[in-house]
C-alpha cells in the first residue's frame, strides 16, 4: 500500500474514533426523517447506503427495470453547525462536522463536491419536492403529501 492509501485507511479510522458516542437510528427516529420525491420509488435505504449517497460514493439511483438513464442522486444538507444537521451526521455518517469538513476538502481535490446546503428544513422540503432525485432529511413535523419518508435500516 502506498503512503496515499495509508493515510487513508488512517483518516478513516479516525473518523470512527472521533465520536465519543455512537446514536443509534432508534435513538433518532424522532428528530429526522428521510424523504424523497413521491415520484422516486425508493421507500427504504440501509444506513451504509445512505452514508455512501451522503458521501457522494453512490452517485445514481439504481433501478434495474429503467429503460432511461439512470437518475442522478442530489443529496441535500442543511448548514453546518445546525442541530438536526448534526444529529443526522452523527448518526448517518457517524461523523461531526469537524471531520466531515477535512474528508470534503480532501475529496475536492479529486472532483467530487460535497452535498447542496439549504438555508432551512423548508427549503430542503420544497427543493425535494421539486427536483427529481433529490434526497434531504427534515424534522418529522415538516414532512407532507409533497415528499415521501423513506425507512433507514440499520443493516450494512
Amino acid at each position: 500500500m502506498n503512503t496515499r492509501g495509508v493515510c487513508s485507511v488512517l483518516v478513516t479510522a479516525l473518523m470512527y474514533l472521533a465520536l465519543p458516542q455512537e446514536l443509534s437510528l432508534a435513538d433518532m427516529s424522532e428528530k429526522w426523517v428521510v424523504v424523497v420525491r413521491p415520484s422516486n420509488p425508493v421507500r427504504t435505504l440501509k444506513r451504509s447506503e445512505l452514508d455512501r449517497i451522503y458521501r457522494r460514493t453512490t452517485r445514481f439511483w439504481n433501478d434495474p427495470a429503467a429503460l432511461t438513464p439512470a437518475l442522478p442522486i442530489l443529496p441535500i444538507n442543511l448548514p453546518p453547525g445546525d442541530p438536526l444537521r448534526e444529529a443526522f451526521s452523527r448518526t448517518i455518517l457517524r461523523a461531526d462536522d469537524d471531520v466531515l469538513s477535512t474528508w470534503w476538502n480532501r475529496q475536492y481535490f479529486q472532483g467530487v463536491l460535497p452535498p447542496i446546503v439549504l438555508r432551512s428544513a423548508a427549503a430542503v422540503r420544497a427543493y425535494v419536492a421539486a427536483t427529481p432525485g433529490a434526497i434531504g432529511y427534515l424534522p418529522p413535523d415538516l414532512v407532507d403529501s409533497s415528499v415521501a419518508v423513506v425507512t433507514v435500516d440499520e443493516g450494512n
